[in-house]
């Protein structure tokens, strides 16, 4: 398998799009192509660990497809009209399982389930992935390794969407999501002397729309969250690579990072819809977007 041992992937803001995400990596799954390593947060998270394990691609996608079955469109979630037990949808059955087993956040969460699956799946890993959380209590900002993280004993935790996310302990701790230092971008710098080239999927758009709702109030908190911290990450990195062909840092102490970015805009609501239908359109797209950036790689 041919590995990219100078490339690292930055994921930023899949929210719901993890079949998107999925054809993307079957893209690159196809030309047996790795990166030196991901940084990435949120429902990305399991998508990248099956991509880091070399798990098929199709059969990911079937599994997400049988376990929405009976989703709803996300336009039900606002008019009190849907039964689903989750924020994008899962079913009806699913939200009563889980209240009879108390195995659930809230309703309007997406915290996977740990399954013997992914537990192989991450024995399988052949790169890292990293992602970052922080303690609600304290304000401790950790970084993690998702090969080296305890899943049969800890959550795989998501989103931060507070209060409709339920933070999650960890060896009696609570921890969410770390919007203010997600995908990391340091740790890669730090561990990787290698690393020449970032190549960057973003799913965060600039708007200069005002927000009309609380929702998107809150979604908007979570774009500029996330777009300060990862523009602020890249700004420095383009002010390195300035000081250095300007001769004002020594070319053997500071390396010349490439940055590579792609853009996502999603369409309003579309990230929640899990329909299977739309699980396989998102798919499609990946799939595309993830072959042309292949071209303009091999450019």
């Amino acid at each position: 398998m041919l590995k990219l041992d100078r490339t690292a992937l930055l994921i930023q803001g899949m929210a719901g799009f993890e079949t998107l995400l999925l054809g993307f990596f079957k893209a690159f799954q196809e030309n047996n192509i790795m990166f030196k390593a991901i940084s990435t947060e949120g429902a990305s998270i399991k998508a990248a660990m099956i991509y880091s394990a070399n798990y098929p691609i199709e059969k990911a996608l079937k599994e997400i497809k049988n376990a929405n079955l009976f989703a709803t469109p996300p336009e039900a979630v606002f008019t009190n009209s849907y039964f689903n037990s989750t924020f994008h949808s899962t079913s009806y059955f699913s939200y009563y399982n889980d209240i009879l087993t108390n195995n659930y956040s809230t309703p309007f969460s997406y915290h996977y389930k740990i399954t013997e699956e992914t537990i192989l799946i991450q024995k399988n890993m052949k790169i890292p992935v990293y992602t970052s959380i922080v303690n609600l209590l304290t304000g401790e900002h950790k970084t993690i390794n998702l090969q080296e993280f305890d899943l049969e004993k800890k959550h795989l935790w998501l989103g931060t969407r507070i209060p409709y996310f339920k933070p999650v302990k960890i060896d009696g701790e609570i921890f969410i999501e770390d919007h203010f230092n997600n995908p990391p971008v340091n740790i890669l710098l730090d561990k990787y002397n290698e690393i020449e080239k970032f190549i960057i999927v973003r799913s965060y758009p600039k708007m200069s729309k005002p927000p009309s709702s609380l929702l998107e109030l809150n979604d908007r908190a979570n774009d500029i969250a996330m777009n300060s911290y990862l523009d602020q990450q890249l700004y420095f990195i383009e002010k390195v690579n300035k000081w250095v062909k300007e001769g004002l840092l020594p070319k053997e102490k500071y390396r010349n990072i490439q940055i590579f970015s792609l853009n996502i805009d999603p369409e309003p609501l579309e990230y929640l819809d899990y329909r299977p239908s739309q699980l396989q359109k998102k798919f499609d797209i990946g799939y595309k977007k993830g072959t042309e950036l292949l071209r303009e790689l091999n450019k």
